[in-house]
């Protein structure tokens, strides 16, 4: 069960991969309709649907009516183990007469204002009833004596690795251009002095734009792609699958979280896994869960938060000299796709059969 857009590549993962070891499996979503990914196995995916955008914020009655809507799906299909995809669908676990699996994305205690204190009471009252838990990462592995594995945020590597490069360059970031988490000034300073002073470089950026000055970045974002032409490419909100196209063959991966961001801080960040899956040199922040191996592995250069050690001086001191020798470049793309092979789907995808077959023992 969850309130994640239909094409989220997690779930997809989890429900193919539940499909080809012979689950019987039911999805019961609630979100505004997107397609499914094309994917082996989903077809045999029963899909119970309700299309309408999942934002409650403190609405209660309208919470409560997403909450009778999930158990009644949920008491129809008498399932022998329920897995839930969302905080918000934790108070369900009391209800449920069968198994129940919780997946943790990310330890929204330490978000400010109301949600914060959601989940605190959410995990305090219900987490000791759930039969097992899935973490993103170590980091936010609530603390639990049931049964639990780690399951990072993953892409499939196969279609993202193999891409054909050019003799550019290609840097990308596409992901949230929000203001409030980002360092999205920062990423625009750096493309727009890496293109002033490099022919052999360009740049590609797409997202949701929003934060205290969007519609300055908007405008920005725009102006770039106009005087740069071909080599800046503003592509606004982006397709799942155009996401995965032009991460295809791409160099340089950037991803830059200001230092108050909430999930600074051993977050499980899907970007990073995206890029190592494609072979991608990161460039980003440095306080993610899996940090340490980025950098000892020689997979990319990491920052620290906030200025000056996150400042387009600092980045451009780094980005350029890959730019300028092919071979150190391919060197650290190199590092990126074998670790990625470590975090592949493919890789992790028996933690989750593994739990099941704890719980259900």
């Amino acid at each position: 069960m969850s309130l994640h857009a239909l094409y989220d590549t997690r779930v997809a993962n989890h429900l193919s991969t539940l499909v080809a070891h012979g689950y019987r499996v039911t999805y019961i979503n609630w979100s505004k309709t997107q397609p499914l990914p094309t994917q082996e196995g989903l077809d045999q995916v029963e899909l119970i649907h309700r299309d309408e955008e999942p934002r409650f914020g403190v609405n209660l009655p309208r919470y409560a009516r997403m909450l009778r809507w999930f158990r009644k799906q949920a008491k129809q299909v008498n399932a022998d183990l329920y897995h839930l995809h969302d905080l918000l669908l934790l108070p369900l676990i009391k209800g449920l007469k069968s198994k129940t699996v919780f997946d943790v994305h990310e330890d929204y205690e330490r978000f400010p204002g109301r949600l914060s204190r959601f989940a605190r009471m959410a995990r305090k009252r219900y987490l000791p009833h759930v039969d097992g838990v899935v973490a993103t990462c170590a980091a936010n592995l609530p603390p639990t004596t049931a049964p639990h594995v780690i399951v990072p945020n993953y892409q499939r590597a196969q279609p993202l690795a193999g891409g054909e490069r050019d003799d550019s360059v290609r840097v990308i970031y596409f992901g949230s251009l929000n203001s409030e988490d980002r360092e999205v000034t920062v990423m625009l300073d750096v493309a727009q002095h890496c293109l002033e002073r490099c022919e052999s470089v360009t740049f590609e950026f797409g997202g949701p734009v929003a934060g205290f000055d969007a519609p300055t970045n908007q405008k920005r974002l725009q102006n770039m792609a106009e005087q740069w032409h071909k080599r800046f490419t503003w592509h606004g909100l982006m397709a799942r699958d155009l996401v995965i196209e032009r991460t295809r063959g791409a160099d340089v991966g950037l991803i830059f979280v200001r230092p108050d961001s909430p999930n600074l801080h051993g977050g499980s960040w899907n970007k990073i896994y995206e890029y190592l899956a494609a072979g991608c040199a990161i460039l980003a922040t440095d306080g993610f869960d899996v940090a340490d191996r980025v950098r000892k592995s020689g997979a990319g250069r990491l920052f620290g938060a906030g200025y000056p050690q996150t400042s387009a001086a600092a980045i451009l001191e780094q980005l350029i000299p890959l730019i300028e020798n092919r071979d150190a470049l391919s060197t650290m793309q190199t590092a990126a796709g074998e670790l990625g092979q470590q975090f592949s789907w493919d890789a992790v995808a028996e933690r989750y059969i593994d739990l099941y077959s704890q719980v259900l023992r």
